[in-house]
């Protein structure tokens, strides 16, 4: 399980998403207004069906009012 943290300076829409290395939708983790403040979101390792993830490097795209994080991932098994 990855724990991915982040602060928001002001209320907004929040989107967060993992991507496989070729850029494929693994899944959408967040698509919501969110309060100003800390917040976290974790990722079980699954796809947007619920099946487990392929152990590998994977890249997740925070997008939020005061701009957008890419950051990379493992997944070990």
């Amino acid at each position: 399980m990855t724990r991915i943290d982040f602060s928001l300076d002001k209320p907004g829409r929040v989107e967060l998403a993992v991507y496989d290395l070729a850029g494929r939708l693994v899944q959408k983790l967040v698509s919501a207004v969110m309060t100003a403040g800390d917040h976290f979101v974790t990722w079980n390792g699954t796809d947007h069906r619920g099946a487990a993830a392929a152990a590998g490097i994977y890249q997740y795209v925070l997008k939020m009012p005061q701009g957008s994080v890419s950051r990379s991932m493992t997944l070990l098994k």
